[in-house]
């Protein structure tokens, strides 16, 4: 059903509305629900494409106006003169007789009033009915009296062969309803590819303040150890040389931090980008504050494998709407091969005239009460044989040449779903353990950094051995963030593979952005059999 008037209005899953309420968060700190919403209502992809699903309703409508009843009138009123001969005249004096004089040329006044109705159904049957009225009134030297005629036609023509049949009259106005269908999917692509970058916009704005933080913290634990190492030096307990590698320490974190300070920077630029912000309002890009995704054990799904790719082909909005255009395609196809016969109509008419003189110049409807009148029936065949046929041949070439592209298109989506959701919960599945690893190497050093710095202070440990722990500490740390953001652009990339970021409700999209931070579980019990 077509809602000219409407266009699908985003609506964040209910589960998600706390965090919309007033006050929920402060204005310089963004939730990822919030971020999401505010993309899907900026981004003007999706205006564009809602603008193009309405353009193909348009198209619809055009099609479907072919099958519309029609009201056809006319109103006509003049006169026509003929002359005479001159062997005419001469005839008609002395047919005259004694005191005819002259001889007025041939004059005919006439009237006519007529109205035609009709329309073409899906079948390539078609259908009329017209009225006519007319008078005529020839003035001359013995004129007759004006005669008023009414003529009642039905018609019905019958395509025996060239236009016969829904696929073939209808193949247009289906072809358009197809691709208005496949519009609807496609404005579900677009806003599930907003979220997914959406998404990965935060995780990379989120982990890029992180590494800020982290960087800060690296510094200050180098100045602590510079602090330490001139009270040292002063109380003559470590040698003067130590002070320099470690301030060269120390510069080091500093440069480090500026770098980090100056990705983070790019990194919320692009979140504000993400988020449909006006260049002048990405200086006031707001911080994300929900926390990355704890990593969820996917062995069990690993196992179930075979349910989320049969899921996700039942889901992804672009196979849906590759699928809905292999049927426009296959539906022009269809009428274009309809073109290719020869046109032979039947044509069958019922008419009904009644004629009545009417000197006084009386109403045209007179000659419904007159009784004479003629019924009269016709069947006429109608045939139109191209001889090369080159248009209807172009068409057809044309039609198969789109129907193979959309076939070949689905086919090769299909792999590329197969691909990329077996690759996706393997690396998934790596992620957590990479997590879980990382996890325990920052333990490790952290518990290493204590040691280095206990032995340190009693003389058994170096300079060298403190920034080199330091330097191992950091990098581990890095390195858990980094598997972090991954697990959680990961996640958003999986969610999208399976075509579980946005759901279609009637003429309303849904999002529940908790998805977006719980791995996927199925309940094998419940699944559907590939």
């Amino acid at each position: 059903m077509l809602w000219p008037d409407r266009k699908p209005t985003l609506l964040l899953s209910v589960l998600c509305l706390p965090a919309l309420l007033p006050g929920a968060e402060d204005v310089s700190s963004i939730t990822l629900e919030n971020a999401l919403r505010k993309a899907l209502l900026n981004q003007p992809v999706l205006e564009i494409q809602e603008e193009l699903a309405a353009q193909r309703e348009g198209i619809l409508l055009e099609e479907s106006g072919a099958f519309d009843w029609f009201f056809r009138g006319e109103v006509r009123h003049g006169f026509e003169r003929t002359p005479l001969s001159a062997t005419a005249r001469q005839r008609r004096l002395q047919q005259g007789g004694t005191g005819v004089t002259e001889v007025r040329d041939f004059e005919t006044h006439w009237t006519e009033y007529s109205g035609f109705i009709g329309s073409l159904f899906r079948t390539g049957v078609s259908t009329d009915a017209s009225v006519s009225f007319q008078r005529e009134d020839v003035r001359t030297i013995d004129p007759d009296p004006p005669v008023n005629q009414s003529v009642i036609t039905l018609g019905l023509t019958i395509p025996l062969l060239q236009g016969l049949g829904r696929e073939a009259t209808g193949a247009l106005e289906r072809a358009a309803r197809l691709e208005w269908e496949a519009s609807q999917q496609e404005i579900v692509l677009v806003a599930s590819e907003v979220t997914r970058d959406t998404a990965s916009a935060y995780w990379q704005a989120l982990f890029a303040a992180r590494v800020v933080a982290l960087r800060e913290d690296a510094r200050q634990r180098a100045r602590d150890l510079l602090e330490n190492i001139e009270q040292l030096v002063e109380a003559d307990e470590r040698p003067r040389s130590e002070i320099g590698p470690t301030r060269a320490f120390v510069s080091e974190q500093e440069v480090e931090l500026l770098q980090a300070r100056s990705q983070e920077q790019t990194a919320r630029r692009n979140f504000g980008r993400s988020l449909g912000l006006k260049t002048d309002g990405l200086t006031e890009i707001p911080i994300p504050v929900t926390d990355f995704p704890s990593p969820t054990d996917l062995t069990g799904e690993l196992e179930n494998l075979s349910h989320w790719l049969h899921l996700a082909k039942e889901q992804r909005a672009d196979l849906q709407g590759s699928r809905i255009q292999e049927k426009s395609a296959m539906a022009l196809r269809r009428g274009a091969r309809s073109d290719l016969k020869t046109r032979l109509d039947l044509r069958l008419e019922a008419s009904y005239a009644q004629v009545s003189e009417n000197s006084a110049g009386g109403s045209l409807l007179t000659p419904f009460r007159s009784r004479q009148t003629g019924p009269g029936a016709f069947a006429i065949l109608e045939m139109d044989w191209p001889f090369e046929n080159r248009e209807a041949r172009g068409r057809l070439r044309q039609s198969q040449a789109r129907y193979r592209q959309s076939t070949w298109r689905s086919e090769d989506l299909r792999r590329e779903i197969n691909t990329s959701v077996a690759s996706l919960f393997h690396t998934l599945q790596s992620n957590v353990h990479e997590i879980t690893q990382a996890s325990q190497t920052v333990e490790l050093y952290e518990e290493s950094l204590r040691n280095e710095l206990e032995r340190f202070q009693m003389g058994m440990a170096t300079i060298f051995d403190i920034v080199q722990t330091q330097d191992r500490l950091t990098s581990a740390e890095l390195f858990f963030l980094d598997r972090q953001r991954d697990y959680a652009e990961n996640l958003a990339r999986l969610r999208f593979a399976i075509g579980d970021l946005v759901e279609k409700h009637g003429q309303d999209l849904q999002l529940d952005a908790r998805k977006l931070l719980e791995g996927p579980q199925s309940n094998p019990s419940s699944s559907p059999s590939p």
